[in-house]
């Protein structure tokens, strides 16, 4: 999905309209996709949910992420 862009306010419609696409795709292509990537995830798993808690936390510090989150 980050190879996507679109305009301010259009991030959930484009997603959504992406969501929509993906049950069509071919089974076997998508299979083959998640075997391929999750060899490369699950290697650095742990790492990369520290990572993630990191920089979640670090962004929820942000005076406008403070706003949205109320």
């Amino acid at each position: 999905m980050v190879d996507y862009c679109c305009d301010d306010g259009e991030a959930l419609s484009t997603a959504a309209a992406i969501a929509e696409k993906l049950p069509s795709l071919p089974r076997p292509a998508v299979a083959a996709t998640k075997r391929f990537f999750s060899n490369y995830l699950m290697e650095n798993a742990e790492a990369m949910d520290f990572e993630a808690n990191r920089l979640f936390l670090d962004n929820c510090r942000e005076r406008a992420a403070q706003a949205t989150l109320g």
